[in-house]
């Protein structure tokens, strides 16, 4: 029980992005996904549904992404996006007129810095004592490198996200 809790160290705990107003889901899923794997991660959708309420909808998406860095470490992200009054709506875009949609949209990014993701430290009370030397003494400082990185991975993708988002505000 005690090894579990250890081994997963949460970096951003549930990061609000809001908006309201036009965006494009299609642009924004590739937004996410494009950035996500130039960095080299493993990206899934995991969850899309699309629910019909009255004149609008409500659209949710769960993407899911993970990068093995090291036999030691691994990076996780977890992305969901909820948005309710779905409408479509054209915007001016480019000098354009743009067909796209209007919405109240929620994202949450929760990204986690995984140890021992292969499971070498899981069972028993010496492994579990031989992981906390490990962590402390042997691999502390590359754990902290570690946290550096998956933190610029993670501002990478909240900007690219949020300059999509803003991308039809006038």
């Amino acid at each position: 029980m005690g090894i579990e809790r250890l081994s997963e160290i949460p970096v951003f705990n549930k990061i609000r992005i809001e908006k309201q107003g036009p965006c494009n889901f299609d642009k924004l899923g590739n937004v996410i996904e494009t950035t996500l794997k130039k960095k080299k991660y493993k990206v899934s959708l995991v969850k899309g549904e699309q629910k019909k309420k009255g004149s609008s909808s409500e659209v949710e998406l769960k993407y899911k992404a993970d990068k093995k860095v090291d036999d030691y470490h691994k990076f996780a992200f977890e992305i969901e996006i909820k948005a309710k009054d779905v409408r479509p709506v054209v915007v001016k875009y480019n000098n354009k007129e743009t067909q796209t949609v209007s919405a109240d949209l929620v994202m949450v990014i929760s990204v986690t810095l995984i140890k021992d993701y292969k499971g070498v430290f899981k069972n028993g009370k010496r492994n579990e004592f031989l992981r906390f030397l490990y962590d402390k003494y042997i691999i502390k400082n590359r754990t902290k490198k570690m946290g550096v990185k998956i933190v610029k991975d993670f501002y990478t993708l909240e900007s690219n996200i949020k300059e999509n988002l803003n991308a039809y505000n006038p």
